[in-house]
């Protein structure tokens, strides 16, 4: 994990953690993120758990939606700013725990009514990329997503 974390400071790195259940990979992965946090102030980590019988739209980043909110009116207006895309009102339409974010809530509305419906998803998942991207270029950034299927 270190060492991904190390490669992760030129570019996104994904990371599968794999092993029998009730191994201890859960507790593994938060001893290390825990760690990262203890050397770096500014890193930042959002948390996922996908549930098997879970049946909600894009369950995996549901969670990261949710900490990127509460991370998010923490802010301070210039960096909030900072942090939206264009066509921000999408990101609530695709997580609506972002609604609660002032920046997108005070966003101008774009019109995309009459776009083709995967058209909008594709806009809805590039401005929500988009954001994870603009905190990732100023601090270290963990996504973890536990039990990923």
């Amino acid at each position: 994990m270190q060492q991904c974390y190390e490669q992760s400071r030129t570019g996104a790195v994904v990371l599968f953690v794999d092993a029998e259940s009730g191994m201890g990979k859960s507790e593994l992965v938060d001893h290390f993120i825990k760690e990262v946090q203890f050397e770096d102030a500014r890193a930042v980590s959002f948390y996922s758990r996908c549930y098997e019988r879970e049946s909600i739209p894009y369950k995996a980043f549901d969670g990261i939606a949710d900490d990127l909110s509460r991370y998010w009116v923490k802010q301070d207006t210039r960096e909030s700013n900072r942090l939206l895309p264009r066509r921000a009102q999408l990101l609530s339409r695709l997580f609506p725990v972002l609604g609660r974010v002032k920046a997108i809530s005070g966003s101008p509305e774009q019109t995309v009514n009459q776009a083709d419906p995967q058209e909008v998803r594709r806009w809805m998942f590039a401005c929500f990329r988009f954001v994870l991207q603009q905190i990732a270029d100023d601090r270290p950034l963990i996504l973890y997503i536990d039990d990923f299927q």
